[in-house]
């Protein structure tokens, strides 16, 4: 669970460290949102930031995945019909829903949604070789995410990738069918908008 847990705290450290803050600060700033930490799981998430490239990851990913840009995506979509910017609109809802203040998801809501967004998104990184790398990329950075959300609600941390990877050949089948009769990309699309219903309108 430690190393699961190091990589879920690295947005908030990020955040506190640049806001000034110490590792014993902030260790206690994690212990205030309900997630109990040793200054050295915080050390190791500093060092992680530096030295495996997380810091510049979570900076691009959190300027790539605003609300304000979901309309910008929608039209890249309507325009090439490519998944990619499809996934960024579902992505960029999950991010805000589990992010805004004025929204509270259930923890098992948020396991299950994430799971199924994992292994959508695993099977769409295989149709698309050239941004393969970058579709794992930014679940990584949401697994984060969803992590920090579960533990703050007093939840295990999981590895819900590696759970995707396990369900994809349940699913591909599907999947497969529902690309071959044009239905996948209906099929995410109407995922990401029922996602999207979680969140306050003036998000």
């Amino acid at each position: 669970m430690g190393k699961v847990k190091v990589y879920a705290i690295l947005p908030f450290v990020l955040e506190k460290r640049d806001q000034g803050y110490s590792l014993r600060e902030i260790a206690r700033l994690l212990e205030n949102e309900g997630i109990k930490v040793s200054h050295q799981l915080v050390a190791n998430a500093v060092k992680k930031l530096e030295e495996e490239g997380w810091e510049e990851r979570i900076r691009r990913y959190e300027r790539l995945l605003r609300f304000e840009h979901t309309k910008t995506f929608l039209n890249r979509w309507v325009q090439t019909h490519r998944a990619w910017f499809l996934f960024l609109i579902g992505m960029t809802f999950f991010k805000t829903a589990i992010t805004h203040p004025k929204v509270n998801v259930p923890p098992h809501r948020v396991k299950s949604d994430f799971l199924t967004l994992s292994t959508y998104t695993i099977i769409a990184a295989e149709f698309d070789e050239p941004l393969k790398r970058e579709f794992l990329s930014l679940l990584e950075y949401l697994q984060t995410l969803v992590n920090f959300y579960l533990l703050k609600h007093g939840q295990r941390p999981k590895n819900f990738i590696k759970a995707g990877y396990r369900r994809v050949p349940g699913e591909l089948f599907k999947v497969l069918i529902a690309v071959k009769n044009n239905k996948f990309e209906e099929e995410v699309f109407n995922f990401a908008k029922s996602i999207s219903q979680l969140i306050p309108t003036e998000a």
